[in-house]
């Protein structure tokens, strides 16, 4: 899976609309969106912020993603 669509799968399920996440991360709509299509890999900040309004880790927002590799 993913990423992106990881992530879109994780707003649906707390029943949020990319308007509504991207308010509560003070990011552009369209940015979520580039996003969850996989058109663009999210900065690390969008990542913590995502975490953060979702109150997951990192480690269980990247269980199972196929497309994102942690540098070393």
């Amino acid at each position: 899976m993913t990423l992106g669509k990881k992530m879109r799968l994780i707003r649906i399920e707390h029943d949020l609309t990319q308007v509504q996440l991207s308010e509560k991360m003070s990011v552009h709509q369209t940015y979520v969106s580039t996003v969850e299509l996989s058109r663009a890999k999210p900065s690390d900040m969008y990542i913590t912020l995502f975490c953060f309004v979702f109150e997951i880790s990192k480690q269980k927002l990247l269980e199972g993603v196929d497309d994102y590799v942690v540098a070393s």
